[in-house]
């Protein structure tokens, strides 16, 4: 399970909390607590099953963070696609705006636009990882995307 799974659980929680140093601490959490817990899984898809374990770590973490809060901010290391130099930067520019502006919504419509995106969870699986419900989950794609294109709007307006 762990070797399946760790790359996918890892990029999830490191986009979310932006530290390699907090991500390990919360990737060692979440598959102990998968481990103590493998019995309760009972036909659902793993893969769900274990973001929502990791999931509740991230909640445990971000709780306790209100009490201390690490300073680093470590972004993603972009793998870069073929291509010339100059239309590698404006990829790079691109997402790194992406990034940036999807760090700037509420915790939860981060997460939603996270486990949809990239992931590709159907409605139904982000929603019970996230512990909410499936309308409550689209109306926070709703508001992350809205947000999204107005910050993309205001970005173009200023770089004219």
């Amino acid at each position: 399970m762990y070797e399946q799974y760790a790359a996918d659980v890892y990029n999830y929680l490191f986009f979310l909390s932006r530290s390699k140093v907090v991500t390990e601490d919360m990737m060692q959490e979440t598959f102990y607590r998968a481990y103590l817990h493998i019995e309760e899984l009972q036909g659902d898809k793993v893969k769900p099953w274990l973001f929502t374990v990791a999931h509740r770590v991230l909640i445990d973490y971000k709780r306790k963070e209100k009490r201390v809060t690490p300073k680093e901010g470590a972004y993603f290391d972009l793998q870069c696609s073929k291509g010339e130099l100059d239309e590698q930067l404006l990829v790079q520019e691109r997402l790194e705006q992406t990034k940036a502006a999807i760090h700037k919504l509420p915790e939860l419509q981060k997460q939603a636009i996270w486990l949809i995106g990239y992931y590709d969870f159907t409605h139904k699986e982000a929603s019970r990882i996230m512990g909410v419900n499936t309308n409550h989950l689209r109306i926070l794609l709703f508001r992350a995307r809205k947000a999204l294109r107005t910050m993309e709007e205001d970005y173009s307006e200023k770089s004219v």
